[in-house]
């Protein structure tokens, strides 16, 4: 069985070693080490970087399980609410040209959609060309680059516009919240209660609240 579901907080050690391992790849591929690319997703990923983006930045975290393991995984970063920057969708290597990368990637596009996002970002290796080439593939645009003086490579930079979509707020929000709670409470959640103007049908994302 497999299925892509919100990342709980006790997923992520796995989820750090599906991260580290992927970038591990591409490092290993262009050159890249501890010692010339410390900041590189594949060294600099640790267990707190995880924590820190999910329990004080608050984001939308996902992981894709099979047969209760780990195997992928990606975030997302809420830049307005027009743009969502996606972040560190990760394979494991001995997983890959299996479709799991695209599953998720359609699943981000998806989220994003009912977050009311219009554009979803990227950053990349500007020199892994196979990269670019799959998101190019995917409808993104390449909009441009930036040589940074800690890197020993160039990041470049993807967009790519949403179809146009009428989010629910009010049903976005609860969803939001409820996986963010079983993220956290896990078997303790034993329910949610809603009331006020959610609960009667009328509630108004100018004024309400939630």
């Amino acid at each position: 069985m497999e299925e892509i579901r919100p990342m709980r907080i006790e997923d992520i050690p796995e989820c750090v070693n599906v991260i580290r391992s992927a970038f591990k790849t591409v490092a290993d591929d262009l050159g890249f080490t501890e010692e010339n690319a410390p900041r590189f997703t594949a060294f600099a990923t640790d267990d707190r970087r995880l924590y820190y983006q999910f329990m004080e930045e608050h984001r939308p975290m996902y992981v894709f399980e099979k047969e209760g393991k780990i195997i992928g995984y990606y975030s997302l970063a809420i830049l307005n609410e027009d743009e969502i920057e996606l972040n560190n969708l990760s394979v494991l290597p001995d997983q890959r040209h299996s479709g799991i990368g695209k599953k998720l990637l359609e699943d981000c596009f998806s989220r994003a959609k009912e977050l009311g996002a219009k554009k979803v970002k990227i950053g990349i290796v500007e020199e892994n060309r196979i990269l670019r080439r799959w998101y190019e593939d995917s409808g993104f645009v390449h909009t441009g680059s930036i040589k940074y003086d800690f890197f020993p490579f160039t990041c470049g930079y993807m967009e790519i516009a949403l179809p146009d979509t009428v989010p629910e707020p009010a049903a976005c929000l609860l969803r939001l919240f409820t996986e963010r709670s079983a993220a956290i409470l896990g078997e303790n959640l034993t329910g949610i209660y809603l009331h006020g103007s959610a609960a009667m049908g009328c509630w108004n994302p100018a004024k309400s609240d939630l």
